[in-house]
């Protein structure tokens, strides 16, 4: 598999994270108040985080300053707080990463894959 096909792998797993944070969304709704009390959605939305995190790792770091425009050391940081300090983690952050962040980084995903296909 040559760079282009490994990266939009990569991306293509990213997006579909991304998309599964937005139907935990859909089924659990979107109140802070139901996401810190159902383990079930938090704890999901943590392994796609963190899954996130693990993709991003993956991208060659060119690759990354030639997307600069996606905080992806952000997000890589993000991945080892969930996975080295898990009860560290502030929720309300985790909140405000799903509802603000990810859709942005979905967004900014698939705009690169698309930009590949033309």
């Amino acid at each position: 598999m040559d760079e282009h096909s490994r990266n939009d792998s990569i991306l293509q797993h990213i997006a579909r994270h991304c998309e599964k944070i937005f139907t935990l969304q859909e089924r659990f709704g979107k109140d802070i108040s139901v996401f810190l009390s159902d383990i079930a959605y938090y704890d999901s939305v943590f392994m796609n985080l963190l899954q996130i995190g693990e993709l991003a790792n993956r991208l060659p770091k060119k690759f990354q300053e030639a997307h600069g425009d996606i905080p992806w050391r952000q997000i890589i940081d993000l991945r080892n707080v969930i996975v080295h300090g898990y009860g560290t983690v502030k929720s309300t952050l985790l909140w405000k990463t799903i509802c603000d962040d990810v859709p942005e980084l979905h967004s900014r995903v698939l705009g690169i894959l698309a930009g590949r296909c033309e």
